[in-house]
């Protein structure tokens, strides 16, 4: 026969690894949506970027501004107009969800953004900073904004 000292023990040892197994089952699945929904995300901005780079250079007339060949994870683009030149740098990693997307222009010395990945209650993700979340078009304006910037 078991004290009460130790059923009552035994109890909150249960408990406690019930607990970290919920938490451990919540945390593999909010790493998942991250990794799913953010890499459909950054395919996203990716492809408004290079529609947004096609019909810069139609309206120009020339091609000033061009979308490199890069890793998945990465975008490379380079804007030449007259004296001007300048690239942009973008990195998304959804593992990092805290510094899921950034971006850099020049050699990197260059200001550019960070944004982080957020999962909503309802297991929705989407990118932004503080509780503010952008589309990824938006997401594409503000990078070539960047680009034109003097």
């Amino acid at each position: 026969m078991s004290s009460e000292w130790a059923v009552e023990a035994v109890q909150r040892l249960r408990k406690r690894q019930a607990l970290r197994q919920q938490q451990s089952g919540a945390m593999f699945e909010r790493q998942k949506l991250l990794h799913e929904q953010g890499d459909i995300l950054w395919k996203q901005i990716r492809q408004h970027v290079t529609e947004l780079a096609t019909e810069f250079n139609a309206e120009l007339g020339s091609q000033a501004i061009s979308v490199l060949p890069a890793p998945p994870s990465e975008l490379h683009v380079d804007i030449e107009v007259s004296a001007m030149r300048k690239e942009l740098l973008a990195k998304f990693d959804a593992a990092s969800a805290q510094h899921a997307l950034h971006w850099t222009y020049g050699s990197g010395s260059t200001k550019g953004k960070q944004y982080h990945l957020f999962v909503n209650e309802y297991g929705v993700v989407s990118i932004g900073s503080g509780m503010a979340t952008k589309s990824p078009e938006v997401l594409a304006k503000e990078m070539l904004d960047g680009l034109l910037e003097e």
